[in-house]
């Protein structure tokens, strides 16, 4: 990113929620002890500290499956991280990217991350249909989604999401919910449109769901199912080749995401000249 050494780190695996789509829940109970672990903030900041002055590594990609902000213990938590990261001296030397909950994000908390060095927030926000999320067991609101949003862009942090414009429940009128939600949320020009399919994996109470229907299709590799009204079967399969050139890799919206992303680690890692802080990006995942 931006010619600075990147390296991903975690502070944490695994995730305490049970959405229907995920297999995470499957995947760690098949190792002895917890499903979530959390390290402890001394030895996180240690292994930055060690990337920063052993490997040059400027930017800290947090690939936890949910940051630990959780409870009121998440948010001490992050105190203390925040306090070990000015203690080592890497405000302004390293910046960070997190992947959490839209229900976490709350002004003061991701202020106080921010100023620390968090340039950037992944969020699962999945549907903006509030039969989507009830489908998928986000244990969300609409309302909550956008709030998050809106609250990242005032304090002029970048945003990044996952999107599923299409899931198991969906009709027409979802998809033109959802439409209308990611106009919403990437109309001011601060997060590119981006979306996709919902795929049943392996593991997942989704996939058992679609099963005991009737409704699945393909395999483990390459998973597939029947929508509720088959009409959206054939819409999709027009729809696909027509966004896929511009919504995936090479297409346009990631390559604008990319350039956020390039373009904000340049403006919080180089303090050169003066550049506005009121836009936003990404790039990595």
């Amino acid at each position: 990113m931006g010619g600075f050494p990147t390296f991903p780190l975690l502070a944490s695996r695994g995730c305490a929620r049970r959405c229907s789509f995920c297999s995470i829940h499957t995947f760690y109970q098949s190792a002895p002890k917890k499903v979530v672990r959390v390290r402890k903030p001394v030895k996180v900041v240690e292994e930055m500290l060690y990337l920063l002055q052993h490997h040059g590594v400027r930017v800290i990609l947090f690939q936890d499956d949910d940051f630990p902000l959780w409870d009121p213990a998440g948010r001490r938590w992050a105190d203390e991280l925040v306090g070990r990261i000015y203690d080592a001296g890497l405000v302004d030397r390293m910046i960070w990217k997190i992947s959490c909950r839209a229900e976490y994000v709350e002004y003061d908390l991701f202020r106080k991350l921010r100023d620390a060095g968090l340039f950037l927030v992944y969020m699962c926000l999945e549907s903006g249909t509030e039969q989507g999320l009830k489908v998928l067991n986000k244990e969300m609101s609409v309302a909550e989604n956008v709030a998050a949003v809106r609250t990242l862009k005032e304090l002029e942090l970048n945003v990044s999401y996952d999107f599923m414009l299409f899931d198991p429940s969906s009709t027409f009128e979802s998809v033109r919910e959802n439409v209308l939600f990611l106009k919403n949320i990437t109309g001011d020009g601060r997060a590119a449109a981006l979306f996709s399919r919902m795929l049943p994996y392996g593991g997942t109470p989704i996939r058992d769901a679609l099963k005991k229907e009737g409704r699945l299709r393909g395999d483990l590799t390459r998973p597939d199912y029947d929508f509720l009204d088959l009409r959206l079967n054939e819409f999709h399969r027009l729809l696909t080749p027509t966004v896929r050139p511009w919504i995936h890799r090479n297409g346009l919206n990631y390559l604008l995401d990319c350039a956020w992303d390039e373009f904000t680690t340049v403006t919080r890692l180089v303090r050169v000249w003066k550049v506005p802080r009121n836009i936003g990006g990404r790039c990595n995942r």
